[in-house]
């Protein structure tokens, strides 16, 4: 979540992001063969949510993603105040990687596991 926190320039759509994000964890995995990617949970009840929506009290930005395709933004780190932003896209970034052959084809020999929620 910090890599999606710190970008720079906004990317075009939620593929762009998911390939970003992808390709630094191969990077940084090295020659691993294998890997784990454990996401963050942002549930609604919590002291960080609560300090999260002062922060934001200029109104937020709930947005569902539906599509790969789907286009990012522009509002990126208002769009990343909102911790169920943050969960949709850690579920789509799964959906992602599992259901896309191209992730698939760049791991190769190698293995991923991703921990979400309780999958």
């Amino acid at each position: 979540m910090a890599k999606l926190q710190s970008l720079v320039k906004v990317l075009e759509r939620f593929s762009d992001v998911a390939e970003l994000l992808f390709n630094q964890i191969l990077m940084q995995a090295g020659k691993a063969i294998k890997g784990d990617y454990v996401g963050e949970r942002y549930p609604k009840v919590s002291t960080k949510n609560t300090e999260r929506d002062k922060r934001s009290s200029s109104g937020q930005l709930t947005v569902n993603i539906t599509s790969s395709q789907q286009l990012c933004l522009r509002q990126w780190k208002k769009f990343m105040l909102i911790g169920s932003n943050k969960e949709g896209l850690m579920q789509f970034l799964v959906s992602e990687r599992s259901t896309n052959q191209e992730y698939a084809d760049k791991l190769g020999y190698r293995k991923l596991y991703v921990t979400h929620e309780n999958q």
